[in-house]
């Protein structure tokens, strides 16, 4: 199953509001992870599915806590959350 999933935000963690935050999932899997889900500081899936998540333009209330889960044909791993502060 996918392990050591952590979630890097780019271009660094802390964003002026208006421009763009890109969150990405990345781990270790074998086999290939086939599914990721993002969920945020209220533990809310935010209904997204690919291995990046893009915020553009980002907002103030964008700020808090993501973490991801990817899953493969073994099972499902899950990040420690990353906090994205957008001022």
């Amino acid at each position: 199953a996918p392990r050591r999933l952590r979630v890097s935000i780019g271009p660094k963690d802390e964003v002026m509001e208006g421009k763009k935050a890109v969150l990405t999932c990345e781990g270790d899997a074998n086999p290939p992870i086939f599914q990721y889900s993002w969920f945020d500081w209220k533990n809310q899936n935010l209904q997204h599915y690919d291995q990046m998540l893009r915020l553009d333009p980002v907002k103030v209330q964008h700020s808090g806590a993501y973490r991801c889960q990817a899953i493969n044909r073994l099972g499902m791993g899950q990040s420690t959350p990353s906090t994205l502060t957008v001022y």
